[in-house]
């Protein structure tokens, strides 16, 4: 009776370890799905930096390009094409509405020094994306989604001399 309960907590101690296992691998592979999701969006929004310079909105080129690069991905469609996307600090959403689930927001980086009219100067944009990594669990019917973020550089502006 004793090697009974002795297998029986050795198979309960597998069961468990394979489910960690499986759970640690769904979340790695879609984790490394939303990362390549980000990383082609930041890619495509640095490509037309100059472009979203002036606009507060996405132009439909850059939609476009993409909305095609998330079909070939295969990531998730958004349902009712409102993004619920998150309040960001300083930043400007440019996509409210689209086809897929991703969030591109603009932010004006200004220096920390005041110049002679006490306003900051303005030196250049930096761009945030968000975009996310789903989870459909069959048993609860519940959907999870987790934000992954990623931000481009500063593109500074020309600086004119006056001197």
């Amino acid at each position: 009776m004793r090697e009974a309960i002795g297998n029986v907590f050795v198979f309960n101690f597998i069961i468990v370890f394979v489910i960690i296992f499986i759970g640690l691998f769904a979340t790695s592979s879609v984790y490394s799905k939303a990362a390549k999701v980000k990383n082609e969006v930041l890619d495509i929004v640095e490509k037309y930096a100059d472009e979203l310079e002036n606009v507060n909105t996405l132009p439909e080129e850059v939609t476009n390009e993409i909305e095609t690069m998330l079909t070939k991905v295969g990531y998730r469609l958004n349902r009712n094409k409102k993004n619920k996307c998150p309040e960001v600090l300083n930043g400007t959403l440019m996509n409210d509405y689209s086809n897929y689930h991703y969030c591109v927001y603009k932010h004006n980086k200004v220096d920390d020094d005041t110049t002679d009219n006490g306003n900051l100067p303005r030196r250049g944009n930096y761009y945030t994306v968000i975009t996310y990594m789903y989870f459909d669990i069959p048993l609860i019917g519940s959907n999870l989604e987790f934000e992954v973020h990623g931000q481009t550089r500063t593109y500074f502006k020309e600086v004119k001399y006056n001197g």
